[in-house]
């Protein structure tokens, strides 16, 4: 038995949420427990750069956690665009510019770091509101962002993005 769990942890109950960075770490720390797994992983627009060469036991993957969830708002750029999850969110695409990060947006405001990272922040913007309100962001299950766009996606197929989302 670990340490953790003679202390009373409960895997059963365990939510390991991290954002880019966090995200991959949360995944390789779900990996890594040998006396079972965390109930669920939610992976805020998971890091790219330099994790995406490395094996799956070196960075986020469905097999970290009962149930793995990922918000990807970067994808390409700081965030991870293939799905890492059972179940993987791609808002407004996924990509970069999210709505009110676009540079017309961002530089008026004469900072560099939001210019670069706005995109990459809102997952955990979005996560934010859905813990406050699970039932907002209805998804639908679909193969890819085209099959999106022209409207072939399941209807019946529904989830909601982030806290709410249905771990079936």
């Amino acid at each position: 038995m670990t340490h953790a769990r003679r202390r009373g942890l409960k895997l059963s109950k365990t939510h390991l949420i991290g954002h880019s960075l966090g995200a991959q770490a949360a995944g390789v720390a779900g990996s890594s427990i040998k006396s079972g797994r965390v109930s669920r992983i939610t992976g805020l627009d998971p890091a790219l750069p330099l994790f995406n060469k490395l094996p799956l036991e070196q960075r986020l993957d469905p097999s970290d956690a009962e149930f793995v969830d990922a918000i990807h708002t970067d994808a390409g750029i700081f965030g991870f665009p293939e799905q890492v999850g059972h179940v993987d969110f791609y808002p407004n695409g996924g990509i970069s510019p999210q709505p009110g990060c676009e540079l017309e947006v961002v530089i008026p405001q004469q900072q560099i770091l939001p210019k670069f990272f706005c995109s990459h922040w809102r997952s955990y913007m979005f996560y934010s509101e859905s813990v406050l309100r699970p039932a907002s962001f209805v998804s639908s299950r679909c193969e890819s962002w085209r099959e999106f766009s022209r409207g072939y996606c399941s209807k019946e197929d529904i989830t909601h993005m982030g806290f709410g989302v249905d771990l079936k």
